[in-house]
């Protein structure tokens, strides 16, 4: 019998032993790799989501206040509920703040969008929540913003004083 000879390349290939044992590593390498990879991506959506989340909500806080602190007095206020709010200010004709679906709006205009709840209180003198216009003081609002995709909720309170509301400030000592 005549014994099989292999063909020597001198040195300048692989044989099949060395490239399946190579596969193997890279395979190890990235079964344990990929659920890292995997991880890190889903944290970055999670802190990009959070960060619109949170950039949204302050937007809505920021302008809400603004618009509220400038209120002329109360007869300027037209509509007082829990869920909605509409006023006149020196600026602009009217103001409305309502939750139309997940959207915050003013005036007609999306404020922000995954809102799940907007809260107005209306507080008196002592901090007690008021139905007559006459004795409010102070707007407290709450605005709870979701991140959506199962990322988490926050929720923005606020309390503000319009600065021509008649004693609004006899409260501080």
């Amino acid at each position: 019998m005549r014994a099989i000879q292999f063909h020597k390349t001198g040195g300048r290939g692989f044989t099949l032993v060395e490239i399946i044992l190579a596969s193997a590593i890279v395979v190890v390498i990235g079964a344990v790799l990929a659920p890292i990879l995997i991880n890190s991506g889903k944290q970055y959506s999670l802190v990009a989501s959070r960060k619109i989340m949170l950039a949204q909500a302050r937007l809505a806080m920021d302008r809400m206040t603004y618009d509220i602190r400038f209120i002329p007095s109360t007869a300027n206020i037209l509509t007082f509920t829990s869920g909605e709010f509409k006023f006149n200010n020196t600026i602009e004709n009217n103001i409305d703040y309502l939750l139309n679906g997940t959207n915050l709006q003013r005036s007609g205009s999306n404020l922000a969008s995954n809102v799940t709840a907007l809260t107005f209180t209306y507080l008196d003198s002592n901090g007690n929540s008021t139905a007559v216009l006459a004795n409010i003081v102070s707007i407290r609002f709450q605005i709870t913003i979701s991140a959506g995709s199962g990322f988490g909720s926050l929720t923005l309170r606020n309390t503000v004083y319009p600065r021509r509301f008649t004693n609004a400030y006899n409260t501080f000592n």
